[in-house]
C-alpha cells in the first residue's frame, strides 16, 4: 500500500499528469492536486488493499470483507 501511495503521489504531482494554467497561484495548484489525490485514493485504496492481500495469500473472512466495503 505504501508503494501504491508513493506511485500515486508521483503521478499526481503538478505537471506530471495534470497541469493547471500557469496563471494559477501556488495555493490553487496545491489544493486542486490534493483534491485529485484524495479522490483517486478514496475510490481505489480498498481495491488495491484487497488485491494486495490476495497476492500475499491472506484469506479474509466475511466479516473482514464487510469492513472493507
Amino acid at each position: 500500500m505504501l508503494a501504491y501511495m508513493a506511485l500515486l503521489f508521483v503521478v499526481l504531482t503538478p505537471g506530471v499528469l495534470v497541469s493547471l494554467p500557469p496563471r494559477c497561484g501556488k495555493l490553487t495548484v496545491a489544493v486542486v492536486h490534493g483534491l485529485i489525490f484524495a479522490t483517486v485514493w478514496h475510490f481505489t485504496n480498498k481495491l488495491v488493499a484487497r488485491a494486495t492481500r490476495s497476492m500475499e495469500g491472506f484469506q479474509m473472512n466475511e466479516e473482514e470483507e464487510k469492513k472493507m466495503m
